[in-house]
């Protein structure tokens, strides 16, 4: 799995955690600022955790949602889930994150990723193994639900990392990665650090993208960017990934 690779990128020593998987790999587009991937109504992890909440079932499950959005002339975010059913524990690294303000967030939410297959120049672009701040580099938005935790990441709130982005767009078809997020120690006893979540991404096919019509909007009404009370297209699209979704938690 993914997070296997990228246990060496965190400090201190080996994380002992238990991987879970989800079924399928997707991704939404960017969203309205009053709006979160996990709160539309078709969205259908959102779905699937409502249908089995009405049934009695995982009443305890947790999802734990990373929005990357993408700038561009149509904006498309990847959205990746991971989701435990086990109560994560009060007072753990994770749970502070999760309750915490912003300012903690951002000191705190990381990023850290390897390319496993892709041209020379972006492995020098964006660095073969490397780690980084999001919330200290990007502007990222914190939603937290009931039974859900949302983070958004604005990649166009940074111009080198949008022109990065723009170059690795162009090779996307022949690149993989791995990328895996989590909650950064900065205390001795905050370590051993531990993946909250960890994906591979395969070769992604932009052009795979289908349309969903944003809240409210009249169907085939295409608009691609955000102006007074325009509408909004999402995107729609796979990843695709022979490898299974692995969380772990604190």
């Amino acid at each position: 799995a993914a997070g296997s690779r990228l246990v060496a990128f965190l400090r201190g020593q080996q994380a002992a955690a238990a991987a879970m998987t989800d079924d399928r790999h997707t991704a939404l587009a960017r969203l309205q600022e009053t709006e979160t991937a996990l709160s539309r109504a078709d969205n259908r992890v959102g779905q699937a955790l409502r249908q089995a909440r009405a049934q009695g079932k995982s009443l305890k499950s947790f999802i734990f949602a990373v929005n990357l959005q993408v700038p561009g002339k149509e904006h498309h975010s990847a959205v990746f889930y991971f989701s435990t059913d086990e109560p994560i524990p009060s007072g753990s690294l994770l749970s502070r994150f999760i309750e915490g303000d912003d300012a903690f967030r951002n000191q705190r939410f990381k990023l850290v990723n390897r390319i496993v297959k892709g041209p020379w120049i972006v492995k020098k672009a964006v660095g073969n193994y490397s780690a980084c701040l999001l919330g200290k580099a990007l502007t990222c938005n914190y939603h937290r639900g009931r039974n859900y935790f949302e983070i958004d990441v604005d990649i166009g709130s940074s111009a080198i990392a949008n022109a990065i982005l723009r170059l690795a767009l162009g090779y996307v078809t022949s690149v993989t990665i791995d990328m895996g997020f989590l909650v950064e120690a900065q205390d001795e006893e905050e370590l051993p650090e531990r993946l909250v979540g960890a994906v591979r991404v395969c070769q992604m096919e932009m052009s795979a993208a289908t349309v969903v019509d944003a809240p409210n909007a009249p169907r085939g009404n295409k608009v691609n960017h955000l102006s007074g009370n325009e509408k909004l297209v999402f995107i729609l699209f796979n990843l695709i990934s022979p490898t299974a979704w692995s969380s772990f938690w604190v």
